[in-house]
């Protein structure tokens, strides 16, 4: 048995399907979905790509050196970006998709977390500083918006046009599970424009990075199957879609073409080249619901939870629905609506290491549960080694009421917690966040009223760790 048959086969694609496929970085379109591409085109689908980054931190300067060394072109000016916007489209012609159906977005490599978090604002614009790119606005003459400041303002309009124009029925993106900030935060400005735009149709996630024992082994074995990481804790329902030998012969070409990218990672790109390739479906999962209303969480036992029975709604001021609460690990996310009646809230939590004094554990804290009573809502992390001297948390929820969105964040540190004013739709409640540790565990309350009016929830946790520089 190849593992596979304990999963179900990704949905038949039909002439009239419409797939709009994501990509944060070039070579994730084709290690990802190059079969599923050729299969949709063989079926007369229509495809379109979207390449979020310009690829410039993918490589230092010596690394690009002994690349244009390899194909013996020392001469050649063009820098890294433009080598790799040419590589896309010598891939994905090899997969059979035109030209016309590629979209460059052009945003700077290593950047999304950041314009997805902190420089939202297109007055606030980033500022990249890797190899290739020192520059807070593109400057390439293939990209969708020409000279567009990096933005997440400016990410989201452009992944809102596109879909407005492209009117997809299928959206494949990266997965939650994805440990890259470029691909989680890529998941996360899809939901959001999907949101936005009343995106209606199917929504499907692969996974990248995972560790580096995934894929195992890191070798070329196209006869090998792709299977989830062992270790992941997750809900998600994995769907494959097998390969016929055609198929993975032109994921191999297409990968190839990545002559850049693969003198350090041949292995690990080409491993993805198996029987099948990978995708999945999150479904959101309840919120918990406690019977007493919390005053003093120290007084509390919050494991195991007293439940009431799963058909309990939460009142709120205008609507009578019940919450989900969606577990994912190193991604925001969320939801679309399930049903008329039934409202995604979707949560997560990544640790943040972008500071050569913050440590990151083996263990990551989890985020344990999601719970509420008449008065508030609770955000329980459990993390073994947590003390309230050593962490800076920041949570952020964007809200969203079936029109626009409206941005909360909250940062804890020393046992305090304070709301953030981030974004020109930030928000302060009016009543103060709370912060407390019971046992190993940190609780985050906030009045349920800040959840009110809503259609979904992107929720996420940031947890830096700092030690003494020696």
């Amino acid at each position: 048995m190849d593992g596979t048959t304990d999963y179900n086969d990704f949905p038949e694609i039909h002439s009239s399907d419409r797939i709009l496929i994501i990509a944060p970085h070039a070579d994730d379109e084709s290690v990802a979905a190059a079969g599923l591409i050729k299969r949709a085109l063989e079926q007369n689908a229509t495809v379109e790509v979207v390449v979020m980054t310009d690829g410039s931190a993918s490589d230092n300067k010596k690394e690009f050196s002994d690349y244009l060394k390899k194909i013996e072109d020392n001469n050649r000016t063009e820098t890294l970006p433009n080598i790799r916007h040419m590589e896309v489209l010598n891939a994905l012609s090899k997969i059979g998709l035109n030209q016309s159906n590629v979209i460059f977005l052009g945003y700077p490599d290593g950047g999304l977390r950041s314009m997805w978090e902190d420089n939202w604002d297109s007055k606030n614009p980033y500022q990249s500083n890797n190899t290739f790119n020192k520059l807070n606005h593109s400057i390439y003459n293939f990209t969708y918006q020409p000279n567009v400041s990096y933005s997440g303002e400016n990410v989201n309009q452009n992944l809102e046009h596109i879909i407005n124009d492209f009117h997809p029925n299928i959206i494949l993106y990266p997965d939650s599970e994805d440990k890259h900030p470029d691909h989680w935060a890529t998941g996360n400005f899809v939901r959001y424009a999907a949101l936005e735009t009343n995106y209606s149709g199917m929504n499907y996630t692969y996974l990248v990075h995972s560790g580096s024992n995934w894929p195992s082994p890191l070798l070329f074995t196209p006869k090998l199957s792709l299977l989830p990481p062992s270790n992941l804790d997750t809900n998600e329902q994995w769907l494959v879609l097998p390969l016929n030998q055609t198929e993975i012969d032109i994921k191999k070409n297409a990968i190839d073409s990545y002559q850049s990218q693969l003198t350090g990672s041949c292995g690990y790109l080409k491993s993805f080249v198996r029987s099948n390739e990978l995708f999945a479906v999150d479904p959101p999962l309840k919120i918990e619901k406690i019977n007493v209303t919390i005053y003093s969480l120290n007084d509390t036992v919050l494991s195991p939870y007293t439940i009431l029975k799963t058909s309990d709604q939460i009142q709120d001021n205008k609507t009578d629905e019940l919450i989900s609460f969606h577990k994912a690990y190193n991604l925001i996310t969320c939801e679309k609506l399930l049903s008329n009646h039934t409202t995604a809230f979707s949560s997560s939590e990544y640790l943040w290491k972008n500071n050569s004094n913050a440590a990151q554990e083996d263990n990551e804290p989890k985020v344990q549960a999601v719970l509420h009573d008449n008065q508030s809502v609770y955000i329980i992390i459990e993390d073994s080694n947590t003390t309230n001297k050593d962490l800076i948390i920041n949570y952020h929820f964007r809200i969203y009421n079936g029109k626009n969105f409206k941005r909360v964040d909250v940062m804890g540190k020393n046992g305090h917690a304070q709301y953030m004013y981030t974004a020109n739709n930030s928000i302060i409640p009016n009543k103060s966040p709370e912060i407390e540790y019971v046992d190993n565990k940190i609780v985050l309350k906030l009045p349920v009223d800040v959840f009110h009016d809503f259609n979904a929830i992107m929720m996420g946790v940031d947890i830096m760790r700092f030690r003494t520089r020696e």
